[in-house]
């Protein structure tokens, strides 16, 4: 199913992410596709834990032994970005802080550096996706150091973080493991503090980037519908950009 849609935007076409915490699993199908296999976190007693079968494991795109991060098909990653506008997570201001007021998805805003979109609907909550970000510059640029595109065009972000298992709501079940602990784990070697910090801190990203011939638009968040207008005749900057991305997708793939 990804090989498709991977395949399908770098022979020209289009793909736009409105939600967050995108193709963070890897799940297995059966031949016949009667069972949907999902070890997630319990990857040790996958049986295809070894290092041949490695790249199959039933587990995060993003761990080593998989070695294909999502980001390479969406730009973005929850094990980079985490929760917002939740218990034990940053409240922000619901919105994203705009990096690039120039971005063709933002045409019509009237938006500007540092502006915020969608605050006023709370659009970035919940699961938020990011990247991993050098902010040196004049703007954030993914750093390319979790497999995201470094020509990633990053046009907002906001604030976001991953649960330690000490933070989890205490409607989780009591064997669940932070996301914290588990990426600082896998993909840092050690659940240690260090490596936890290193992770800690993540962002949604909203993001765009060209894949081959194709282009790859995301919201980084699961909650950007609820930003959408109920009244056609009364557009918000969260109906303009998604206006904008299905008319340039949808203009550029015909």
């Amino acid at each position: 199913m990804r090989d498709h849609v991977e395949n399908y935007v770098g022979d020209g076409g289009h793909a736009a992410f409105f939600s967050g915490n995108t193709s963070f699993w890897q799940v297995r199908f059966s031949a016949g596709t009667e069972v949907l296999t999902s070890y997630k976190m319990a990857l040790h007693d996958d049986p295809y834990y070894d290092e041949v079968s490695a790249p199959n494991l039933s587990t995060m795109w993003c761990d080593p032994l998989v070695g294909r991060t999502e980001a390479q098909m969406t730009g973005v990653s929850f094990s980079r970005g985490g929760y917002a506008h939740m218990p034990n997570s940053p409240r922000g201001s619901g919105g994203y802080e705009v990096h690039r007021p120039d971005h063709w998805a933002l045409a019509g805003t009237g938006l500007g550096q540092g502006d915020q979109l969608g605050a006023a609907q709370i659009v970035v909550g919940y699961e938020c996706d990011g990247c991993a970000i050098d902010d040196g510059g004049s703007h954030p640029m993914a750093s390319g150091e979790d497999g995201a595109p470094p020509h990633l065009e990053i046009i907002g972000t906001a604030p976001a973080r991953l649960w330690e298992t000490e933070q989890l709501p205490e409607t989780l079940r009591d064997d669940y493991v932070g996301e914290l602990n588990w990426v600082a784990q896998r993909l840092g070697g050690e659940d240690s503090a260090p490596q936890r910090a290193r992770f800690s801190d993540g962002h949604a990203v909203l993001a765009s980037f060209a894949r081959g011939a194709g282009e790859v638009f995301t919201t980084g968040c699961t909650d950007w519908a609820y930003g959408l207008s109920q009244n056609a005749e009364k557009d918000n900057d969260i109906d303009r950009v998604t206006r904008n991305v299905l008319q340039r997708f949808r203009v550029e793939s015909t």
